[in-house]
């Protein structure tokens, strides 16, 4: 199993961008068929998928639309090689994060694990407070 890196997503979700990037996508791009041919393994979580959402959807960044970003990304992360213990969670962020403009995707991947869990969420934002199904924890009263 090898642990991949928001880098290595990026390198093969974006391309090259300067020169020097181009082994790197190259390499990038093969572990990922790799994956696809059922020839390798891999495994990352959620921090890295939320910093390459960061960096795709960025406008300092890449700048790709949520909708983009989703369509580049769900097929590396769909492969039977590619495996994390809270898959299911970040696809349901996914959703969360395209029906509900106004929630960020860390905001997202937040919800899904209210949702999952049926915890209740202790925030203070409002529009992240207001997606259907969440339970919003409440501070006792004194």
């Amino acid at each position: 199993m090898i642990v991949v890196d928001a880098n290595v997503f990026i390198r093969a979700l974006v391309g090259t961008v300067v020169p020097t990037d181009e082994p790197l996508v190259v390499a990038a791009r093969g572990l990922f068929l790799a994956v696809a041919a059922g020839d390798e393994q891999i495994s990352t979580n959620e921090a890295v998928i939320a910093e390459v959402v960061f960096i795709l959807h960025s406008p300092r960044h890449i700048g790709l639309a949520r909708q983009e970003v989703i369509r580049r990304l769900v097929p590396l992360l769909g492969q039977p090689g590619c495996h994390f213990a809270d898959k299911n969670r970040v696809l349901r962020a996914f959703a969360l994060w395209i029906a509900w403009p106004r929630v960020s995707f860390v905001d997202a991947l937040t919800a899904a694990q209210a949702l999952s869990t049926e915890q209740p969420l202790a925030t203070f934002d409002e529009a992240l407070a207001a997606l259907p199904g969440l339970v919003r924890w409440q501070a006792a009263q004194s």
